[in-house]
């Protein structure tokens, strides 16, 4: 999987979320970061309209999930369990989270 951080130089909650990235263990994820200012046409294909914004991708560059903002240390890693599979949690005990896949009636039961 791919983890994409689409940011600015001049962004300060962008700045805050490097560093929290550096805390996190991202093992398992190819990990690129994107200057919107530099690559506009790919923060176009990426619809940004804010920064920072984090995107999962599969293997096949599909988008996973995604969120905007600066995270917290807890936040980031339940962001990123959300697409392991031996993640315990589900997406309705997470906040700040827009799912990009809506959850079927089974998540409720």
């Amino acid at each position: 999987m791919k983890l994409v951080k689409l940011s600015a130089t001049w962004c300060g909650p962008c700045k805050m979320l490097s560093n929290t990235l550096k805390e996190v263990d991202l093992s398992g994820y190819e990990f690129v970061e994107i200057d919107v200012d530099e690559q506009r046409d790919t923060a176009m294909k990426y619809n940004i309209r804010g920064v920072p914004v984090l995107v999962i991708e599969d293997d096949n560059g599909n988008e996973l999930r995604r969120t905007v903002g600066n995270k917290n240390k807890t936040q980031l890693q339940e962001f990123l369990c959300l697409t392991q599979k031996n993640c315990t949690k589900s997406w309705v005990e997470l906040s700040g989270i827009t799912p990009i896949l809506k959850p079927s009636y089974r998540d409720w039961e």
